[in-house]
């Protein structure tokens, strides 16, 4: 027999022998509790609950006393332990049921609930004022605190005394004593600070009151709660909150829970009702104010506007009566009193909501969330004494009849990232502006590393496992929201997901929207140094490429931005044999845009991926016709890669090692290429326009004549003519229009070599 769990405390085990097996149960058992080293505890911080299927169903009745683990007769009563003093354990006396008959061995399981307190060497007195707005407080008179239920489809309200902000309910701990002081008329009220709201009348005066108590210096004790909630028709258009002054903030000493803004529970009713507003279910999580809906409630099908007739149905309108409340929780028996009588069954499901749904009807079917109900505990721990007045808590709101129309939400019209998206392996800083409606639009930002999904802590600027969204941050009076974040050093490739999300302010309620096109999230990108790497290839595996043209390389941060100038990139390609060797055209330069003559690779891998590299390359070669051809490529590099990358500047594009011969037109070309209408014929020299150097070891010759003409043999026009000199004539009747063209292709042998196709030349002429 022991106990389940424990904190900060450890209860013994007893075990029952010599019964006999078909006899009865003894009359009970003890256990005893004792604290860890470093707490105390006494009799009254344990409870039980005798719950099926957790405690043995053998167990009848616990009871708890003090005993003075140091008296040496064990015959002394128990209750002479003195509670929560060094020595003090806690008796547990467990009642067994005598009618239940052993029949083997049985483990009985004791569910003990409570908690040690740490040992405190001293007391301390405490006294918090707390002030709160006055508006805030309807008296507890009004309905729906007090008075009568409505019944479904009533409009009116019962008594006439409905009240028009909201209630505050107060538990305090026994602990505690309050005592009540004159208001604070010169109170400034938090709401002063609450952006794109004015203050109404009333709101800067106070209700003031003293909490006092004397508790274990070290210990965290709960002093009390604060519940603000509104009835039907009503809600927070700024939720409750609660600010400390200066030397309490500064203290650290205070811990205050509260309630979410928006959150809802299903419960399923254990008991009937019958026109009754009292609801018997589990009551966690259930508090005052909170709206109720269900199926099962009649009134919430009754909307005027979109469903006019008592239908089941979830949504409430609630300025007909029919928006239901919690006006009271009775934890301890279970039972929620709301706002409305209605008849459930048992297994009804009923859902509760601390915002209301308000369904304004119309076309647009706008739907309203605001919060109406939300409880605050406040809790201490300290270890010196708080003398009156030091310490202050001010709490406000702004509540009211819910609106017809919606206020103006705030925006988010910019977010800018500073400098570029690349950094290197060193890290650095950058800046994120979000620029939007002045002291109203509200946001989170949140940044993430790729390679563990840590997120930034901008609090001590480093990344690590825990939730460190930089949470509701507020665009300043200005219009615009700062913030620096550094980026740490990294010895691998990573990246920085920047992600800006708008937030309803927890004050103000208001939810705050993106304007269209702008861009709320980023990536940065962190590189270590990357090899850029120029190089040359031929598959012609007679041609040799000097080492200026191969394996040149730059190493620089990966996606630097630069200016550079590429390194020196020019070499020789010869024929092993030393033969002649051409180009056919000269090569295409790379840009941003076009890679040209060029192909971007990461490095080992033919994938064409340019790595976000920019560069521009300039390519030219000379020495066509001869044994040696001479290649340069100059350019910049404007963005250095963001992956080791190769840059192949491919030569058999345009090196041939047959012979090659230009092509010319009428746009371009250094000989007459226009046919006299009136004359007919035009004599070419087409070896004026050949570049390389053995054009007159040439022999020209037709591949495909001209369509509209003839031509002549090549040097066929006189002896002053060699075989580079053709005459193209005018077929006899053929009608020759201004603008019309013709051409013909030919081609070169040399030592018996003929061009490839990639060599011939096409020649056009045109008429005028």
């Amino acid at each position: 027999m022991g106990h389940s769990s424990t904190t900060n405390y450890t209860v013994s085990e007893v075990q029952i022998t010599n019964v006999a097996s078909g006899a009865s149960l003894p009359n009970a058992a003890k256990l005893y509790i004792s604290p860890n080293p470093g707490f105390v505890v006494g009799a009254n911080d344990f409870t039980i609950d005798i719950v099926p299927g957790v405690t043995s169903p053998e167990v009848t009745m616990v009871t708890f006393g003090d005993y003075d683990s140091n008296e040496p007769n064990p015959s002394v009563a128990r209750t002479t332990g003195v509670p929560h003093t060094t020595g003090n354990i806690v008796e547990v006396f467990v009642y067994l049921d005598q009618q239940a008959v052993v029949t083997g061995n049985l483990d009985l399981t004791v569910d003990i609930d409570g908690q040690a307190r740490r040992a405190s060497n001293k007391s301390i007195n405490i006294c918090l004022t707390n002030q709160v707005q006055a508006e805030a407080q309807c008296p507890s008179n009004y309905w729906p605190k007090t008075g009568a239920p409505i019944s479904p489809g009533v409009q009116s309200i019962p008594g006439g005394l409905e009240c028009l902000s909201c209630f505050m309910d107060v538990a305090d701990e026994p602990l505690l004593t309050t005592t009540s002081l004159a208001n604070n008329t010169t109170w400034t009220s938090p709401l002063n600070g609450v952006g794109g709201y004015t203050v109404t009348p009333g709101a800067d005066t106070a209700t003031v009151s003293q909490s006092q108590a004397t508790i274990d210096s070290g210990v965290v004790t709960t002093l009390f709660k604060k519940t603000f909630w509104t009835g039907p028709q009503k809600s927070f258009e700024v939720v409750p909150f609660y600010v400390l002054n200066q030397a309490a903030s500064n203290s650290g000493g205070y811990i205050i829970e509260e309630t979410a803004t928006d959150y809802n529970v299903d419960k399923t009713l254990t008991a009937p009702t019958n026109s009754s507003n009292v609801i018997e279910c589990d009551t966690a999580d259930i508090i005052p104010g909170m709206q109720v809906t269900g199926t099962s409630l009649i009134s919430c099908a009754y909307d005027p506007i979109q469903n006019p007739s008592p239908t089941n149905a979830t949504l409430c309108w609630p300025f007909w009566g029919a928006d239901i409340r919690v006006t009271e929780v009775d934890h301890d028996n279970s039972k929620v009193y709301i706002s409305e009588s209605n008849t459930l069954s048992t297994g009804d499901v009923l859902n509760f909501s601390s915002v209301h749904i308000t369904n304004f009807g119309g076309p647009s079917g706008l739907v309203a969330r605001r919060c109406v109900a939300k409880e605050f505990t406040v809790k201490f721990i300290g270890s010196n004494d708080i003398s009156c007045g030091q310490h202050i808590i001010d709490w406000a709101q702004m509540s009211g009849t819910t609106p017809m129309t919606v206020t103006s939400q705030p925006k988010i019209t910019q977010v800018t990232l500073s400098s570029d998206e690349y950094l290197g392996d060193r890290g650095g800083s950058r800046t994120l502006t979000v620029q939007g409606s002045k002291s109203a639009a509200t946001f989170s930002v949140t940044i993430t590393r790729s390679s563990d999904l840590k997120t930034y802590d901008f609090e001590n600027g480093e990344f690590s496992a825990k939730n460190n969204a930089l949470k509701d941050q507020t665009i300043d009076s200005t219009g615009y929201y700062k913030t620096l974040f550094n980026i740490p050093l990294s010895s691998r490739d990573v990246s920085y997901d920047i992600v800006v999300t708008p937030t309803t302010n927890e004050i103000s309620y208001l939810a705050t929207t993106i304007e269209e096109n702008v861009t709320t999230s980023f990536t940065i990108y962190q590189y270590v140094d990357k090899t850029l790497t120029l190089t040359s290839d031929a598959t012609d595996s007679s041609l040799t490429l000097a080492s200026g043209l191969t394996n040149i390389t730059s190493v620089a941060r990966g996606g630097i931005k630069t200016t550079r100038k590429i390194p020196t990139w020019t070499g020789n390609i010869t024929k092993a044999d030393g033969s002649v060797i051409y180009i056919n055209r000269q090569p295409l330069r790379a840009t941003e845009d076009d890679y040209g003559d060029f192909e971007f690779n990461t490095t080992s891998t033919t994938d064409g991926n340019k790595n976000n590299t920019q560069i521009t390359l300039s390519p030219t070669i000379s020495g066509s016709g001869t044994a040696t051809l001479t290649a340069t490529i100059t350019g910049n590099i404007t963005q250095h890669p963001t992956a080791n990358t190769t840059i192949l500047f491919d030569i058999d594009n345009f090196i041939t090692v047959k012979p090659s011969v230009p092509s010319a037109d009428p746009e371009n070309s250094n000989i007459v290429l226009y046919v006299d209408r009136d004359i007919g014929f035009l004599d070419l020299d087409i070896r004026s326009i050949d570049t390389d150097t053995n054009k007159a070891s040439k022999t020209l010759s037709t591949v495909e004549p001209p369509e509209h003409g003839t031509l002549s043999a090549y040097g066929a026009s006189g002896s002053a003519w060699d075989n580079g000199r053709i005459r193209y004539t005018v077929n006899e009747g053929y009608v020759m229009k201004r603008g019309g063209t013709d051409s013909f292709v030919y081609k070169a042998t040399v030592g018996g070599v003929d061009s490839d196709e990639a060599g011939y030349g096409t020649i056009t002429v045109q008429y005028r």
